[in-house]
């Protein structure tokens, strides 16, 4: 490979990364990016900060935050006993909600009766969960046609987001956020 095409594909691979980080970091701050929990009367016996103020710290660092390829199972496994009281949570007491893309919602109850909410990943305001949103701008900025990470995905059995959710997802953010930034 020319020199000349050397410097090209590594500039272009710098200022995709620097567009995508700006475009995330944007997306972000600008959104209502939250973690949902329902168990709003939990009282931890050691002095934390505040949900809020977690809330607010996540909202600074979720772009920064790394993730990871979860087995279903392997999550189940974690939540199986209740973060309240410690008591089992059984299979049959997980109950999935309706998933859209790559979040996974369940509902949990464990033995004693205490009821959880657990998502995957927080929620960012207008989108079924920030990682819809992560995978949409990666995908426009990385250059991959949509069609071959659907089938990448397919393969691999991962969650992933449709192709009408990739293009509102691309139109209502990331097309204002790349206006924004280049003005």
């Amino acid at each position: 490979m020319p020199v000349d095409e050397q410097n090209f594909l590594k500039t272009r691979v710098s200022v995709l990364s620097t567009l995508t980080t700006m475009t995330l970091r944007l997306l972000v701050d600008q959104s209502q990016l939250q973690y949902i929990h329902s168990d709003s009367e939990y009282k931890a016996s050691s002095p934390e900060p505040s949900q809020s103020s977690q809330e607010a710290q996540a909202s600074n660092d979720s772009h920064k935050d790394r993730l990871f390829v979860v087995f279903e199972q392997q999550l189940k496994t974690l939540l199986q006993h209740c973060m309240k009281c410690g008591a089992l949570i059984t299979k049959e007491e997980m109950k999935e909600l309706e998933n859209k893309g790559s979040q996974l919602t369940l509902d949990l109850t464990c033995v004693n009766g205490c009821s959880h909410r657990r998502q995957s990943q927080p929620t960012v305001s207008g989108t079924k969960g920030a990682g819809n949103l992560l995978l949409t701008a990666s995908v426009f900025f990385s250059g991959i046609y949509l069609a071959k990470f659907e089938q990448f995905c397919k393969t691999m059995n991962l969650k992933t987001i449709s192709e009408p959710t990739y293009t509102a997802l691309r139109n209502k953010y990331v097309y204002p956020v790349i206006e924004k930034t280049l003005q």
